[in-house]
């Protein structure tokens, strides 16, 4: 479970310069035409390279490390299994959940929620994935708010989406080491 602390780790400065480079791209594909008649109709997105080559880089670097988190899940979800704890979802669908669109906003904490034995972890499961959430709707809208209008209106929603992914990843320490404690249980009862 090490990776996935490790995944967490990564994840922070690989979905802020993603989203930070996305508004930068935006401003400068559509300047503020986002969204009118004058906007460009077929974009590259790639153009210029000096943002959209590492912009295209991150969020490779971002589907990598959300492989590991759903692997890591997945892994969670076969111990616990294996260890006749009661979980809501099979091991693949732990898995599967993060990449099905709009069921991968409530799956994947749902799959760990399973291993929250109390209120208290409960509220660490919610809030990790809360943060996630506004993480990823603040990168989006930054994106927006940069093409219709310009970079600097984008830098409050940058900043709450950066707040945000700390954040998740933080929570994110506490919710494997939640999981962890779960799986090592029955172990310490054995003894």
């Amino acid at each position: 479970a090490g990776y996935a602390k490790w995944a967490f780790v990564a994840l922070v400065p690989f979905q802020i310069a993603g989203q930070v480079l996305g508004a930068l791209q935006f401003e400068r594909t559509y300047h503020g035409t986002l969204f009118t008649d004058n906007a460009p109709k077929r974009p590259n997105i790639l153009e210029p390279l000096s943002i959209g080559g590492p912009q295209l880089l991150c969020g490779i670097a971002v589907l990598g490390i959300t492989v590991v988190l759903a692997y890591w899940c997945m892994q969670a979800a076969r111990t616990a299994k294996a260890q006749g704890i009661p979980i809501a979802r099979s091991p693949g669908w732990s898995m599967a959940g993060w990449f099905i669109p709009i069921l991968n906003l409530w799956w994947p904490p749902q799959s760990i929620r399973s291993f929250a034995t109390d209120r208290n972890q409960l509220r660490h499961v919610i809030g990790w994935w809360i943060c996630f959430i506004v993480a990823t709707i603040c990168g989006i809208v930054a994106g927006f708010v940069a093409g219709t209008n310009d970079f600097d209106a984008a830098i409050p929603f940058l900043v709450v989406g950066a707040t945000s992914v700390l954040s998740f990843a933080l929570l994110g320490f506490q919710v494997v080491d939640m999981v962890l404690a779960v799986h090592e249980q029955p172990l310490r009862e054995l003894s």
